[in-house]
């Protein structure tokens, strides 16, 4: 007899996702992160991995010591409790969140607190805490703070980034070049 192992949850709801897609307009599936355990995911970039254009990732309170990539999704990515008790703390070296695959005013990030990224160090000069190149995502109810970056301690917004920045607060962030708040380059956020 072969053993075989019982699906995560996570996999069987990716996988009727999936079934589901061929089937007409769906309500969009609501992928939830929790460090402790206690949802689908353990870390919110796997669920950006299998989450599609207009799912929502629902992010329990929490510290996640990770850097998130928006990888071309259009997706919601929110901290469901909000930013004060939802915070990404990325590694050294890479900016806490990117979005440079060319996402769209669909891409959002909302309720969450940003803090100690550090890339004034890092090939190229991404930004440090948000870096966003040739996307427009949307970001909103955020507290960027104590990043240290070479260009862009807090955002970085470059080559027809058209950012939507709404009730984001920043403070206490570094930039060694330029810009320890938001450096804007050939950019027009709103």
């Amino acid at each position: 007899m072969r053993y075989r192992p019982t699906p995560s949850p996570w996999l069987c709801a990716a996988t009727l996702a999936v079934a589901l897609a061929g089937a007409g307009p769906a309500a969009a599936v609501v992928w939830t992160v929790d460090a402790g355990g206690d949802a689908m995911f353990t870390t919110i970039q796997e669920a950006i991995l299998v989450a599609g254009d207009g799912d929502i990732v629902q992010v329990a309170a929490g510290t996640y010591g990770e850097a998130l990539d928006f990888c071309g999704r259009n997706v919601t990515v929110l901290g469901a409790d909000g930013a004060e008790v939802t915070v990404i703390d990325p590694p050294d070296g890479v900016p806490a969140v990117s979005f440079v695959h060319g996402e769209g005013p669909a891409a959002r990030l909302s309720g969450f607190t940003i803090t100690g990224a550090d890339t004034h160090a890092a090939k190229e000069n991404p930004g440090a805490g948000i870096h966003v190149v040739g996307s427009c995502p949307t970001l909103t109810d955020l507290i960027i703070e104590g990043n240290h970056g070479y260009f862009g301690g807090a955002i970085k917004l470059k080559y027809g980034s058209h950012a939507l920045i709404e009730r984001v607060v920043m403070r206490d962030n570094v930039a060694d070049g330029c810009g320890g708040g938001i450096y804007i380059c050939e950019s027009d956020p709103t």
